[in-house]
This record gives C-alpha cells, sequence and structure tokens, in this order.
C-alpha cells in the first residue's frame, strides 16, 4: 500500500493500485467465504468464534476501502481550498466525505472491538 502511494504519480503506480484494490476484494470474499463455510461445517474453522473473527475481519478490510473511497472523493476540493481558490461547494463536499469517511471509521472500530472482545472471551469453549 505504502508503494503504492509513494508511486502514484508514475505508471508503476497506476499498476500497483490496479492490483492494490483487487487483491483487498479478493481478500474480503475469502474471508467471508471461509468464515461462513466453517460457521455451516465447521470446516476450516472448527471453532464458531474464530470463524466469526474472520467474518468480521472481512468488514473491516470492507472499512479500509470505504475510508479511501470517501478521503479520496477530498482529493477533488483540497487543492483548491490550499491555494485559496475554494468554494462554497468544495467545503461542503470536503465535509460531506470527512463525515461519511468518519461514519466508516466509527463501524471499523466497532469491528475491531467485536473481533478483539471474541479473541479474548472465545465464547462456546468451557
Amino acid at each position: 500500500m505504502w508503494l503504492t502511494h509513494c508511486k502514484r504519480q508514475g505508471n508503476a503506480g497506476s499498476r500497483l493500485a490496479w492490483w492494490d484494490w483487487r487483491i483487498r476484494y479478493v481478500l474480503i470474499a475469502a474471508f467471508l467465504a471461509m468464515g461462513i463455510l466453517s460457521l455451516l461445517t465447521g470446516s476450516p474453522l472448527a471453532a464458531p468464534w474464530l470463524a466469526w473473527k474472520v467474518i468480521l475481519f472481512a468488514g473491516v478490510m470492507a472499512c479500509g476501502i470505504g475510508i479511501r473511497y470517501h478521503v479520496r472523493q477530498c482529493y477533488r476540493a483540497w487543492p483548491r481550498i490550499w491555494e485559496g481558490r475554494g468554494t462554497a461547494e468544495d467545503e461542503a463536499s470536503l465535509r460531506k466525505a470527512l463525515m461519511r469517511a468518519t461514519y466508516v471509521l466509527w463501524v471499523l472500530w466497532g469491528l475491531l472491538f467485536m473481533i478483539g472482545w471474541l479473541g479474548v472471551t472465545k465464547p462456546g469453549i468451557e
């Protein structure tokens, strides 16, 4: 991810970004599938609490994509605002994008809290 951001302006950056996004979507699908399959069949993860952790982690990854999406919306207005040429519409779009990113961040924190709780309590284990 950092390499993608550092090389964003060059040809390699766009290729890295393309792969970065696709790999994330594949991982989200794989984690969801593994967790759901485990809940339904008991395999490959025998413990339901662990299957739920994997499912929730897929949600964490999706939140990361959501936050990046909303922050990218800010890049349209920031250059004009930084140059002192920002309009009321720029300010409104920036506020809206940051507020939406904040909501996704709250969901991410909730998911991380639940993942931690599952890891500590391991419900269903005597």
